[in-house]
Order: structure tokens, then sequence, then C-alpha cells
């Protein structure tokens, strides 16, 4: 898994993360807004027997995404 929102990773493995239409961040953001998925959605398999999520900068947005409904629960909840 590629959590890197550069997609370092996924780029030395041979694929522009910029040109995925599934990555990580696609995945975060469909669990965030409880919509269903197949697990396997966007996974890369890679000549030499690698399997791989990649990541783009979109991962950033989904991090400040995060924090932020991180910290909305925790007003919620004091």
């Amino acid at each position: 898994m590629d959590a890197d929102p550069q997609g370092d990773l996924t780029t030395s493995l041979g694929w522009d993360p910029d040109s995925l239409e599934t990555t990580l961040a696609t995945h975060m953001e469909k669990a965030i807004l409880e919509e269903e998925y197949p697990a396997r959605e966007g996974i890369l398999a890679h000549e030499e027997g690698i399997d791989l999520m990649p990541a783009n900068i979109e991962l950033s947005g989904i991090e400040v995404a995060l924090v932020n409904a991180g910290s909305a629960f925790q007003q919620q909840n004091c």
C-alpha cells in the first residue's frame, strides 16, 4: 500500500499516480461517506508478483478531511 500523497511507491513501480482512476484516497473517501465498493477495486498487479494499492496527491485532501472529522467527533462527545 502506497500511503504517500506524492505516490513515490506507485511511481517507482512504473505507474503515473495522477493518471489512475482509483487510489487509496478513493477507498478512504468511500469509507468516510459509507459507500460500498469492491475491496480489490484499484489494486494494481505488478509483473513481479506485487499487488499495490496506489496513492496520489488526492490522499493529502483525505488526510485533512479525516482530521476535521475527528475534531468534530471529539467536540460532539465532550
